[in-house]
């Protein structure tokens, strides 16, 4: 693999804020008044150079960055250059209703945070009454394109969670479920969210994006682990006056001055130092900020990765028709639960951990190995790969693009089979059972695959995952065409 390139930026353009929520610092602290933001001009100039230096993944935060003045003028400008955006707003929309909504419609991902749907208890999170508000301004998004809420789980709103979820299946919004991140109390004690099973039971309701790799990360959290960070690796800070923040925003010590040539302030002693000690400074014990770590986990195969990779495609084959159907399905969600934990289980139980020194080695491959005979032997795989196999995926820059794991097929077989069958269903207003048994296909693939491939520290038995995958398969392969049947028939392959 070729030296880090950087590819998310988190662009704070502005640190002005319409709420005064009673987690956050930004409106109370000096360090963030009267900050300089760029003019449109200049903000363009920093996302170019942005681009140039590999960025290809914006998050346009803030304070509430529906504040700053060009905010939809950057976007287009970053979509046009190529780079994927992301807002994340309150929604108070407290100006212009009409800009918040050109906003929403312009980013590639429009986010809001909304813990409860109780005014009160709104006012007492966000120190402002404008529940009502922001309730009406996601309806009016969601007329538009489907927003996502973001929504904390506490022991605040654990009861309420129910009529969030259906609050955002009534708006047609995914919700995003996350638990408190761990945190240092003023006593100094280390405290993990008590609520991470009750979010994972949630992950098959319609609407919900329940993402597994985070719940790992979160259970087994302890105050002196220190995070896979991508922090000056392959995320960069930039403060709204266009500076870069080191070592990241949770962690402000000082900014470099940007001085309109990026290239050349990251190329500095100073940025080179911070992105040596990226994610090991005193700070970074027992770090739980998903903006920073999430990225990372692209980098290295291992029960993050698989997670991950598990939790994005079932999301995304919600977003793309399921969660319309999902209500006429009756799932057996308690069974469900149960394999997803067994799953959960399985990634776990790699033989080959993470390795957080990895992470920060300006040149490696995404999992090593030992060539005997012109075979290539990995901690990963139990059978040896070819030379052939293995610099294939070697080449690779993320775990994304790599052949030999699960989501690889599952994402080919939704692609070319399920999604024109969704279409069919949604256009003829008709339901299927192959639709019915594809979350259960998915759990099974994976289980099945990381248990016949992988090196685990525990014996799992596979037959029951691969006689069902085996029934399913030439179920669909009875109403398949030519092209079908032959990804139908790669999926049978794998079972001999």
């Amino acid at each position: 693999m070729s030296e880090n390139k950087f590819y998310c930026l988190r662009y704070y353009v502005t640190y002005r804020c319409n709420s005064k929520c009673s987690y956050c610092n930004v409106w109370r602290d000096e360090l963030f008044k009267n900050k300089k933001e760029l003019s449109l001009e200049d903000a363009k100039i920093m996302l170019k150079q942005c681009y140039d230096i590999g960025i290809r993944y914006v998050d346009f935060t803030g304070g509430e960055p529906t504040l700053y003045p060009y905010l939809k003028e950057i976007i287009e400008y970053a979509k046009e250059l190529g780079i994927k955006t992301e807002v994340t707003s309150n929604c108070i929309s407290s100006k212009s209703k009409q800009k918040m909504l050109e906003i929403a419609s312009s980013a590639d991902k429009f986010n809001t945070s909304l813990d409860t749907l109780n005014n009160k208890a709104y006012h007492k999170i966000r120190g402002v009454d404008c529940c009502e508000n922001v309730k009406n301004t996601v309806k009016d998004i969601s007329t538009i394109r489907s927003p996502k809420i973001m929504t904390v789980v506490t022991k605040d709103n654990i009861n309420e969670l129910d009529k969030m979820i259906e609050y955002a299946k009534d708006n047609k919004s995914l919700i995003y479920l996350s638990p408190m991140f761990p945190y240092i109390d003023k006593n100094g004690s280390y405290k993990t969210s008590e609520y991470i099973d009750d979010i994972i039971k949630q992950i098959f309701k319609p609407y919900t994006v329940v993402l597994l790799h985070f719940m790992e990360f979160f259970k087994t959290s302890t105050p002196n682990r220190i995070p896979p960070c991508s922090a000056n690796q392959y995320t960069l800070t930039i403060a709204p006056n266009g500076n870069i923040i080191l070592p990241c925003y949770h962690a402000l010590k000082e900014e470099l001055q940007w001085n309109k040539d990026l290239s050349n302030a990251i190329k500095s002693d100073k940025f080179k130092e911070y992105k040596k000690s990226s994610g090991n400074l005193k700070s970074c014990y027992g770090c739980s900020v998903i903006p920073y770590f999430g990225i990372s986990f692209n980098y290295q195969l291992n029960k993050y990765f698989l997670l991950q990779s598990f939790s994005e495609k079932l999301y995304h084959i919600k977003r793309d028709g399921l969660n319309e159907l999902i209500p006429s399905f009756n799932l057996d969600e308690k069974r469900l639960n149960e394999e997803v934990i067994e799953l959960m289980e399985i990634a776990s139980s790699l033989s080959h951990k993470v390795d957080i020194t990895a992470y920060r080695k300006a040149k490696k491959i995404l999992y090593p190995a030992e060539i005997v005979q012109n075979q290539v032997i990995t901690p990963i795989y139990k059978m040896p790969l070819s030379l052939y196999q293995y610099n294939k995926e070697k080449k690779v820059t993320d775990c994304w693009q790599l052949n030999l794991v699960p989501h690889n097929y599952f994402d080919k077989f939704i692609q070319n089979i399920i999604k024109p069958i969704i279409q069919n269903i949604l256009e003829t207003n008709q339901k299927d059972i192959i639709l019915k048994d594809l979350i259960e296909f998915q759990i099974k693939w994976w289980k099945f695959y990381i248990i016949k491939y992988f090196n685990l520290d525990k014996k799992y038995s596979n037959e029951l995952n691969e006689k069902w995958i085996k029934n399913y398969l030439n179920k669909i392969n009875k109403i398949a065409n030519e092209d079908s049947k032959k990804i139908i028939q790669e999926g049978l392959n794998h079972l001999n």
